[in-house]
């Protein structure tokens, strides 16, 4: 997947990073653990390989659908997914702001249910 150099990128899963916006030239693991929130830059309970970039106050997204782990290298214009295997479903989001972008990556996954 290519995109504008100056877009910004979030999202790649639960962790404890301190900055929300992600860093280029890095590479993510999508494997989950059980792992205490204290400690920085880790993966914790989920492993959701879905991302929103911003570019030009416009919001869209992606994601890699895929139970085995996986390494996503968010490059300076490009992502790369490296899965150990599996089934690929690569999905896009395209909206106007990150809400609607939302709406329709819960459309495909689930809503959360309010606890009893």
């Amino acid at each position: 997947t290519t995109y504008d150099k100056t877009a910004t990128t979030y999202g790649f899963g639960e962790s404890a990073r301190l900055n929300q916006a992600l860093n280029t030239d890095t590479t993510y693991t999508g494997w989950a653990g059980d792992t205490p929130s204290l400690l920085r830059d880790i993966n914790l309970y989920s492993s959701l390989p879905m991302y929103i970039q911003m570019y030009n106050g416009k919001a869209y997204g992606g994601m890699m659908l895929n139970s085995n782990g996986l390494d996503i290298i968010l490059g300076e214009d490009k992502i790369t997914y490296k899965m150990t295997g599996g089934i690929i479903d690569y999905y896009v989001f395209i909206g106007d702001t990150p809400k609607k972008v939302i709406k329709q990556y819960t459309d495909v996954v689930g809503k959360p249910m309010m606890m009893p």
